[in-house]
């Protein structure tokens, strides 16, 4: 099944908006909208798309993994109810050869 256009849209925008990105026109917009159209079109060949071909397209500025401490913070009408660390920006690159392997491994199995 492909996905419309109009899906692609609403995931964009549902997703930006988790970061209070409400620019639907702009740069970061149509980026967003590239790589949703990457990480579809790769699906439905049967390929999984890698994070860092994603973030190339999102924040090519940043040219690979962040080099910063990140907290994840779940907000309630203005109100923290949760916050958590993510992993140190040192521990990154290994994670992610972690899942490197894993996806392997479970794109050979399916």
């Amino acid at each position: 099944m492909n996905t419309t256009k109009r899906q692609l849209v609403e995931h964009v925008r549902e997703s930006n908006a988790i970061e209070s990105i409400y620019d639907y026109s702009g740069p970061l917009f149509i980026r967003h909208m590239r790589a949703a159209k990457l990480v579809e079109r790769s699906a439905r060949l049967g390929h999984m798309t890698h994070p860092l071909e994603i973030h190339r397209i999102l924040l090519p500025e940043l040219g690979g993994f962040r080099r910063c401490a990140v907290e994840v913070v779940s907000r309630v009408d203005g109100e923290v109810v949760e916050a958590k660390q993510m992993p140190s920006h040192l521990r990154v690159p290994a994670l992610m050869s972690d899942w490197d392997r894993a996806a392997m491994r479970w794109h050979e199995f399916v």
